[in-house]
């Protein structure tokens, strides 16, 4: 293997796992989001307010 080979090799190798770390900090902050989404959901539902979801057809209404 010669030398712009190697480097070639090395540099793909430090791109995916870069790429590897940016994917995971993304799932991780969607899942926070999600979270949080879901938290705020289950204390409005704790305090019995009415929670509508009007997201589009297909939707769920969720009355307490």
């Amino acid at each position: 293997m010669n030398e712009i080979s190697m480097i070639t090799a090395a540099l793909s190798a430090q791109q995916s796992a870069t790429q590897t770390k940016i994917a995971m900090a993304v799932l991780k902050n969607a899942l926070q989001a999600d979270q949080a989404i879901a938290q705020i959901l289950m204390e409005s539902i704790k305090a019995g307010e009415t929670v509508i979801n009007s997201s589009g057809s297909g939707s769920i209404d969720l009355y307490v």
